[in-house]
């Protein structure tokens, strides 16, 4: 992983894996970068990526199902926000980034590999 700067990540082509540096917390969830435009960028979320497209009184009954119930959540991964919209109190713009660099990816992969239940896999996950 490395650190760098705004301008260098703006340059940064879509699909980078990042977080936003916090020098408190060491770093923040990762994500996924989207396009650049301007002083902006989008992105997606990983960790919290399970609505698609649906009103809030959706969202609120699959979250409650999900807590009372014990209902799954669906990974919805097509999603993309733009920074601006979603930290729009992020007006000091001189924040850093972590850039999850191949081999960090490579091994993040591998280390999620290894947390699958492989009964359950092969019943629910098509091969590509």
């Amino acid at each position: 992983m490395k650190i760098v700067d705004r301008e260098t990540f703006l340059k940064m082509p879509p699909n980078t894996i990042f977080a936003v540096y916090d020098e408190d917390l060491i770093y923040g969830a990762f994500r996924i970068k989207g396009k650049t435009i301007e002083d902006d960028y989008y992105f997606q979320s990983v960790f919290n990526a399970i609505s698609e497209g649906m009103t809030i009184d959706e969202y609120c009954n699959i979250i409650d199902n999900a807590e009372n119930n014990s209902n799954s959540l669906r990974l919805y991964l097509n999603h993309e926000s733009r920074e601006s919209i979603v930290f729009p109190f992020r007006s000091d713009r001189g924040y850093k980034f972590v850039i999850y660099e191949n081999q960090d990816i490579i091994m993040l992969i591998e280390r999620l590999k290894e947390c699958l239940d492989e009964e359950k896999t092969y019943n629910t996950i098509k091969p590509m």
